[in-house]
């Protein structure tokens, strides 16, 4: 599975794979799909995107509704209106969740044609840039998230089993060797045979000591030992998930939160995992030319999660608290033209001392420029400035500069997107050192039939390295499809795959790819309870050799996990 693509050809793949998805399609009914996360996220507790570890999380990249800066123009009689209403009337709420493609009555996007201005102007919509690596997601009043209760708590609980509780490498040999070493323990003399001759005595011989020698000893430094063993565990899991939301016509306010509790039969310590998400949006329009959004993504985590960047893709010995906030200022300087001003924290805090040369905080700060050059297309720029600080591990402290171009667009009522792309220049403190590398962030979202949502979204560039002459390029994708049987059933799927490259000058490139696929199936049985169960797949290969000489083993692994559960909601 080691893929060898490296720096630019992966841009094609980026690229390319957005403009494909549209070739050859009708347009349809409006449709689309919101996201959280970018650094992806934890938001409310489902047994199709949380197990045992990681809860409730979403994307990596996140997904979009690719719309102008302050909110689409659905239901308003111009394509630049900042005070926007979703339809009304002719067209069924978007699912939980979603994001209704834009609708510009008298264009090509109009589905519905409504004749009360008061109705079109009663719910407004709001456009929520992501975090980093994501597009922007809309909301729109009266429909989809914002058609559920103001407040909302759930109870989740059920049980499942994991095939592979440690990531157990799959090839290492039966028995690893131990490792020896020749050591000095002391010193003993030399001695050698001297003859000299005297004079009408003849010759005499005696015993000289010439030095000294070493004394060696091969000393054991780790015995030989039975390679690790698979282990596998039934486990339950409880869950408690709150759930907020409040607009006005000025200000937009959504809230996720959730707590769980994991137990391993099976597991030989820590029988117990604690988990919990925190996903927070805030809103607020100032006047129809300025807008300001706050946003806060946390997670604490016990097991890998894939969604989430720079935290690890392998087993952690203690727990893990990744945090992501942001803070946009937009203003519109003329119709067509606006500016946004940006500033975004991330970092991880580790539980296990042993870890804690892990623990960074990263400051960056952006300035976008966005041209509305049609309904359909959006082109923009972007600089990008970061700053990245360790606590207990300076070498790593670095800075790094972003200059992108890129545009989001709306292929058709259906299919609609986002593409970055530029080059990232990182240069450490301690060393002076720099590295480049291109950089790329891609969504895009396709409403296949009135019933489905496809989302894939993709990102290349740094990630944080294990020292400064080590260059660590990591491209990451997801592929989420959505699928509604009937209004009580519906079902998911989701794809992600992470490759990684790592290198330092004069040695060989490791490369890693990480493969997890979920199904998901949940049950609408009343207007409070459901049922739910979910299938997850995790699989890494890298070109890491065993080597039974020196026991160092490949980090190669493959897991199984099941779940069955049920939420109550009130």
């Amino acid at each position: 599975m080691i893929f060898l693509f490296r720096r630019w050809p992966i841009l094609l793949v980026v690229g390319c794979g957005c403009l494909e998805i549209g070739r050859g399609q009708e347009a349809g009914s409006s449709g689309g799909a919101a996201s959280s996360g970018g650094s992806s996220g934890t938001g409310t507790t489902s047994a199709f995107s949380s197990y045992g570890g990681s809860s409730g999380s979403s994307s990596a990249l996140g997904s979009q509704s690719s719309n102008s800066a302050f909110g689409s123009s659905s239901g308003s009689s111009s394509a630049f209106s900042v005070y926007t209403s979703a339809p009304q009337g002719g067209e069924a709420p978007a699912a939980s969740g979603s994001t209704p493609a834009t609708s510009t009555e008298g264009s090509a996007f109009s589905g519905t044609s409504f004749s009360n201005a008061a109705a079109r102007q009663a719910a407004p919509s709001f456009s929520v840039p992501g975090f980093y690596g994501q597009g922007t997601t809309t909301f729109f009043g009266g429909s989809g998230r914002l058609a559920r209760p103001k407040f909302e708590v759930s109870v989740t609980f059920g049980a499942g089993y994991d095939d592979n509780l440690y990531q157990t490498p799959s090839n290492v040999p039966g028995v690893i060797p131990g490792v020896s070493q020749v050591v000095q323990t002391g010193e003993e003399p030399v001695f050698a045979d001297r003859t000299t001759f005297v004079g009408g005595f003849g010759a005499v011989t005696t015993r000289v000591r010439t030095g000294t020698r070493p004394i060696t000893e091969e000393v054991e430094i780790s015995p030989p030992q039975e390679r690790q063993q698979r282990q596998g565990s039934l486990f339950t899991k409880e869950g408690l998930a709150l759930e907020m939301q409040r607009y006005s016509q000025r200000s937009l306010f959504v809230l996720d939160a959730n707590v769980n509790r994991s137990y391993y039969f099976d597991r030989d310590t820590d029988k117990t995992e604690y988990n919990g998400g925190l996903n927070l949006t805030y809103l607020y329009r100032f006047t129809p030319r300025l807008q300001a959004t706050g946003q806060i993504n946390a997670a604490y985590i016990s097991q890998p999660d894939l969604t989430r960047v720079n935290t690890p893709q392998n087993q952690i010995s203690g727990d893990l608290l990744n945090f992501v906030a942001r803070a946009d200022v937009s203003y519109r300087v003329t119709p067509r033209i606006s500016l946004s001003l940006t500033g975004n924290y991330s970092g991880n805090r580790y539980t296990e001392q042993s870890e804690q040369s892990g623990d960074y905080d990263e400051y960056t700060f952006g300035l976008e420029a966005r041209y509305l050059y049609s309904p359909r297309w959006t082109w923009l720029a972007e600089y990008r400035h970061g700053s990245t600080s360790y606590d207990s591990n300076t070498s790593l402290d670095s800075e790094t500069n972003y200059l992108l171009i890129g545009s989001e667009f709306i292929i058709t009522r259906r299919l609609s997107g986002s593409l970055r792309l530029g080059e990232a220049v990182k240069s450490f403190k301690s060393t002076g050192d720099s590295q480049s590398a291109p950089y790329a962030e891609s969504t895009v979202t396709y409403q296949s039939t009135n019933r489905s949502t496809v989302t894939w979204t993709n990102r290349f560039g740094f990630e944080e390295p294990q020292s400064p002459q080590e260059e660590r390029l990591v491209y990451r994708s997801n592929i989420g499809y959505n699928y509604m049987f009937t209004p009580h059933l519906r079902s998911s799927a989701n794809l992600s795959l992470i490759h990684e490259l790592q290198s330092i000058e004069g040695s060989d490139t490791i490369a890693r790819d990480t493969f997890e696929c979920t199904l998901g199936l949940e049950y609408q049985l009343s207007k409070t309870f459901s049922l739910n169960a979910s299938y997850t797949f995790t699989l890494l290969n890298s070109n890491i050799e065993t080597n039974e000489a020196t026991g160092s083993q490949s980090p190669d692994y493959y897991r199984n996990r099941i779940f069955v559960g049920g939420q109550y909601s009130f």
